[in-house]
């Protein structure tokens, strides 16, 4: 049988893209403010850096209380704290009491395994999109520009 509470593969494809689909929008809403208030220019510029303090802070929250990233929490996932190298050496008891552990709250995830969640899911794809940001504009920066006459009379 179907477990309805259990999500589906494109619930957890969806989990990943959640946080990858908010830094487009609040870079054109940073846009729009900046066109509106030119004032506000200045603190706008720097909206990545403050996109990226608070995924961190919301990240690093549900980690810490729920051992669980925001889209795995959303679906009602959960990370373990072991791996599975470690119950290939756990006899069913053990690992019965582990699961129950985890059930239960008393096993959260350490802090070397919330810092590489963090790595994987926040730092590693904001670095990747800075860098194809770059080079997006590096590729428009050398770029032939077509010569307006040459242009004006292929036109013709």
């Amino acid at each position: 049988s179907v477990d309805p509470h259990r999500p589906g593969y494109f619930e957890l494809v969806l989990k990943d893209q959640l946080l990858n689909t908010l830094r487009p929008a609040l870079k054109f809403l940073a846009n729009v403010i900046a066109n509106r208030y030119p004032a506000w220019t200045p603190w706008l510029s720097r909206w990545e850096a403050a996109h990226a303090v608070a995924i961190f802070g919301l990240e690093w929250r549900c980690l810490s209380l729920y051992n669980a990233s925001i889209g795995e929490y959303m679906y009602g996932l959960e990370r373990s704290r072991y791996s599975v190298a470690d119950t290939g050496k756990m006899t069913a008891l053990q690992r019965v009491e582990m699961a129950r552990g985890a059930q239960a709250g008393k096993l959260r995830l350490t802090l070397r395994q919330r810092l590489i969640s963090i790595v994987w899911s926040i730092v590693l794809p904001l670095l990747r999109a800075h860098l194809d940001e770059r080079y997006k504009a590096a590729r428009r920066a050398a770029a032939p520009r077509p010569d307006p006459q040459t242009l004006s009379e292929h036109l013709r």
